[in-house]
């Protein structure tokens, strides 16, 4: 019975080297596959990912605030519905909308909570729209959660 743990054990060192010898890497031969970035539909932005990216960015210190509207105009670009907006950030648990109005739209995504996480980050996102209810434009910033 140990001998076929063992054998189980060496199972991926075995994958690997069949691998290299076919000339793939071992990363290739296993495709990362991210579910939580995956949306349905090509239309709906890929916020997670966007998240993501721009909570991989330097920690902003103290009181600063990072301006990230290149970020997030890159992900949902101009002339996105507000729908899709909506559609987007429900999956994201992390994620609030701070106020709804015709005009704009302000949405919070917490990393961490503030006074128990020592590393706790925000992003606020305001979006404007336009009078077809598409976005105009959006800015947003990265901050650390007081």
């Amino acid at each position: 019975m140990s001998n076929i743990l063992l054998t189980l054990g060496k199972l991926p060192l075995c994958v690997a080297v069949l691998a290299s010898m076919a000339g793939i890497s071992a990363q290739a031969a296993e495709p990362i596959v991210h579910p939580k970035a995956m949306t349905k539909g090509t239309t709906q932005p890929h916020v997670l990912s966007m998240l993501e990216e721009i909570y991989a960015l330097p920690h902003p210190v103290r009181f600063q605030q990072v301006d990230v509207s290149s970020q997030i105009m890159k992900s949902i670009p101009v002339g996105t519905p507000r729908s899709a907006l909506f559609d987007a950030f429900k999956p994201v648990a992390s994620s609030s909308i701070v106020k709804d109005s015709p005009e704009t739209l302000v949405v919070r995504d917490d990393n961490g909570r503030a006074m128990l996480d020592p590393d706790a980050r925000s992003v606020v996102i305001t979006f404007s729209f336009d009078k077809e209810s598409k976005v105009r434009s959006a800015e947003a910033v990265y901050l650390k959660n007081q």
